[in-house]
């Protein structure tokens, strides 16, 4: 039983991450940290301009990366649901996804569904 909840989890977590883009977000995140580099390099831009627009850049890159942080969050919650209820009614799934071969099997999973959910559905 606990390979199946292993399984129903490692599709979640493949369907959480696509749909909630997070390959997208981090793309987003690069691209405003190498604007944000090449502000601070430019001899163009005035100090005084950049003191204005590095405390703007790094409120966004705040945002953003809690943003990140909240969908990876997202992204495992049936992990940690099926291991809480999974603990009260006494089984071992909790165990399983931190055992080697839970992570080996997950790992699997994921990049299996992964491949087979790109090749049939985009």
């Amino acid at each position: 039983m606990n390979w199946i909840i292993l399984v129903a989890c490692c599709v979640f977590f493949v369907e959480a991450f696509v749909r909630l883009r997070f390959l997208q977000r981090v793309g987003e995140l690069n691209a405003l940290l190498h604007k944000v580099a090449r502000t601070i390099r430019s001899s163009r831009i005035s100090d005084h301009w950049k003191e204005r627009v590095i405390p703007r850049y790094a409120i966004t890159l705040f945002l953003m990366s809690i943003k990140l942080f909240a969908i990876l969050l997202t992204t495992m919650s049936a992990f940690f649901v099926a291991a809480i209820v999974s603990g009260l009614a006494g089984g071992e799934f909790g165990g399983l996804i931190v055992s080697f071969s839970g992570i080996i099997a997950s790992t699997i999973i994921v990049f299996a569904y992964a491949t087979l959910r790109k090749r049939f559905l985009a």
